[in-house]
């Protein structure tokens, strides 16, 4: 688990790969919108999954709606997480297929 928006960009280009990618909206050096946005251009099949953690902004509305974003609320337990599982299957069924 990483805490640096930063750090998780740098692993990618280094060639790490990661199934999924959970990240808080609002963070103190890089939303998770941006974080969105670099890694859309990078990777853009990586599964996201946002934790609004109550910083509900117009913006942050407004991207997981046009996005289609996944979210989730801390605090996180076992059974929220289900859909997550469930959008990574998909998503390897759909690299399967390709």
């Amino acid at each position: 688990m990483l805490t640096d928006p930063r750090q998780a960009l740098r692993l990618i280009e280094g060639g790490e790969e990661l199934d999924l990618v959970m990240c808080d909206l609002m963070m103190p050096d890089m939303t998770g919108m941006d974080l969105h946005a670099e890694l859309a251009a990078r990777v853009p099949e990586m599964a996201m999954v946002f934790i609004p953690c109550g910083a509900f902004t117009q913006q942050a509305r407004e991207f997981l709606e046009a996005h289609k974003a996944p979210s989730v609320e801390k605090p996180l337990w076992k059974d929220s997480l289900g859909f997550v599982d469930a959008r990574l299957q998909i998503s390897d069924e759909e690299a399967a297929h390709e």
